[in-house]
């Protein structure tokens, strides 16, 4: 897997944390349907070699802010899903 998004995180809303080499890619519909129940929101899967020192936070991609909802550690990588957040960052 390539990591070759760099993406700035954030702990809370105002918070800059780090920028990161992530892979970033925007889920399906099927699998939004599967794993939230629905298909109203924008997600993104964010795959990543560490781990975040928080369990929820907030990043930037392609100019839309996007909420961490749900993490999980899969082989020998991060895995976190992430939902557009309207509401943006506070600056």
């Amino acid at each position: 897997m390539r990591y070759d998004n760099t993406v700035p995180f954030y702990s809370d809303r105002s918070t800059f944390y780090n920028e990161i080499d992530c892979n970033v890619a925007e889920m399906e519909t099927e699998q939004a349907k599967v794993i939230f129940g629905d298909t109203k929101l924008n997600r993104l899967i964010v795959c990543m070699k560490e781990a975040l020192p928080f369990r929820t936070g907030y990043l930037e991609f392609e100019g839309k802010t996007y909420k961490m909802v749900s993490s999980q550690k899969m082989r020998n990588r991060y895995t976190h899903y992430a939902e557009e957040h309207k509401a943006g960052l506070e600056r």
